[in-house]
């Protein structure tokens, strides 16, 4: 009897250890959305609905049958397209009316094709299978990590290691995501250069501008190509790095040395891709609360554009 009573105990406390934990993964945002490569690029699983943390909200994610987030308002009749990485998702907006293309294109229901990791090429990738011949389509490329990703060093298989099914499957559980996202960050031979802005402003003053320039000019060549063979009208938008500024305590300023080199890199870029449409970068010192819960990426109202 005793006997029993021990293993009835047992089982009981371990049925309310799983209830606990279900109960309280059910409740967990992710802190980076879930992702995986599928067909060549990287997508956000589809046909989900799950929610990331922002510092003071959660922000609530919905993924239709492509792979692209959708918002919940749908008041047009036409939808924009839109190609890039994490930082044309939204990380920090539950409304569409706050996306800074949205701002721009307030015409049009937005489909973000977008993911962490979807560099350029991936990008092509992404626009090649997801559009239809004569369609309008918006291209983000994100200074941030976009101008690393079209290096030749660059390995998308190496960042992206789960399949989009499987991380469809672990969008129920996103404690487990964080922490393969975690152990596949922390387990990179080259993570100390993406762990703080001066690591990511050291590469980038290292890396000069005609090289940058030789990299995107290869880059633009693939996608005139894509855009050919598929008749696509487009506009390019190009969005200002996080580690522009510095952190000093709750503030974020200008790092003159980084700024003044991007600035001739966009005087450059603007006199031989004129069709480029580049954020405003304000100079000023902003709050250190204009970058999202990661710290590696700028909020949707710092992207204006004349």
């Amino acid at each position: 009897m005793l006997r029993f009573d021990l293993k009835t105990n047992l089982i009981l406390v371990l049925l309310f250890i799983f209830i606990v934990l279900f109960a309280i993964n059910n409740s967990l945002c992710f802190k980076v959305p879930p992702y995986g490569f599928k067909n060549g690029y990287s997508s956000l699983p589809i046909n989900k609905k799950f929610c990331i943390y922002d510092d003071a909200i959660n922000v609530d994610f919905i993924i239709d049958n492509n792979g692209a987030r959708v918002f919940k308002e749908i008041n047009q009749n036409k939808n924009l397209k839109i190609f890039g990485d994490s930082q044309v998702l939204g990380l920090d907006i539950n409304l569409e009316k706050n996306h800074f293309l949205k701002k721009i294109f307030p015409n049009y229901n937005l489909k973000l094709f977008a993911a962490p990791n979807n560099g350029p090429y991936e990008v092509l990738k992404s626009i090649e299978l997801n559009t239809e011949v004569d369609e309008f389509i918006i291209i983000n490329f994100n200074s941030s990590t976009d101008i690393h990703r079209i290096n030749e060093y660059w390995n998308f298989k190496n960042q992206v290691t789960i399949s989009n099914k499987h991380a469809g499957f672990l969008t129920n559980f996103p404690v487990i995501f964080d922490f393969i996202t975690f152990i596949n960050f922390y387990s990179k031979s080259k993570k100390p250069k993406l762990l703080n802005n001066y690591h990511m402003q050291d590469i980038f003053l290292n890396y000069e501008n005609e090289e940058i320039i030789k990299n995107l000019n290869l880059y633009f060549g693939s996608l005139r190509s894509l855009l050919k063979t598929k008749n696509l009208n487009f506009e390019f938008f190009f969005t200002h790095p996080y580690w522009i500024y510095d952190r000093r305590g709750q503030k974020l300023s200008i790092n003159v040395k980084v700024y003044e080199k991007y600035n001739k890199l966009v005087q450059i870029l603007n006199q031989e891709y004129p069709f480029i449409r580049f954020s405003n970068v304000d100079i000023s010192d902003i709050d250190i609360d204009n970058l999202t819960f990661d710290k590696r990426h700028l909020r949707s109202n710092q992207f204006l554009f004349d």
